[in-house]
């Protein structure tokens, strides 16, 4: 699997590096535990990827769900968990571009389900749904890094809207000109991935 030991676990420690960011956005419109969640299911993961490196993505990427699904807790843990899960079982051993995007599609969509929301929610899908329309537009990226900045733009973008589901949702308006943490903890994770495959095809 390319996705190696040292790189699984980069994306782990700058994680976990974001704990108190993560955390500062959900107290503002949350329980204020999403850095704590992100940390925990990144600890999680960390203990287990030895492992990982000897399973093929579809394996790697299922066990990864289950292990967040298990230790994150809460709404985080079970939307990031549903992501990964589905992903994994979507994919194949060595899956192509097109089968990539697919899963993917097939990975928000349950996550959807899971959480009874759409996009303009103010949740992650406002990051998920337009990185996946784009990764379909441009099939394959020419630059990952154009990915990573648009996720992240995305998940800033979430500060203009109003949230509809969740806990945000109790503040009505009071929620417009926050960054939905669940969002913008996606685009951290897209901007370590794209970074990575930018490497690997430049």
């Amino acid at each position: 699997m390319w996705l190696t030991q040292s790189a699984i676990e980069t994306i782990l420690v700058s994680l976990i590096s974001e704990k108190d960011t993560l955390t500062q956005l959900d107290v503002a419109i949350g329980d204020g535990d999403h850095g704590a969640n992100i940390e925990r299911g990144c600890r999680a993961v960390q203990s287990i990827v030895t492992d990982l490196v000897d399973l093929d993505l579809s394996d790697a990427t299922h066990k990864i769900g289950y292990t967040l699904l298990m230790s994150m807790g809460g709404a985080s843990g079970a939307l990031f968990g549903t992501f990964f899960l589905t992903l994994g079982r979507k994919l194949s051993q060595t899956p192509d571009f097109s089968e990539f995007c697919t899963a993917f599609e097939n990975a928000i969509q349950a996550v959807q389900d899971r959480g009874k929301s759409e996009q303009g929610q103010k949740t992650l899908l406002d990051v998920l749904i337009p990185t996946s329309q784009l990764l379909l537009e441009q099939a394959p990226p020419k630059k990952w890094r154009d990915i990573s900045d648009f996720a992240m733009e995305c998940a800033n973008n979430t500060k203009c809207l109003e949230a509809k589901v969740g806990r945000a949702s109790f503040l009505g308006k009071r929620s417009v000109g926050h960054i939905d943490p669940g969002a913008y903890s996606c685009a951290l994770i897209i901007h370590q991935i794209c970074d990575l495959l930018e490497v690997r095809y430049e």
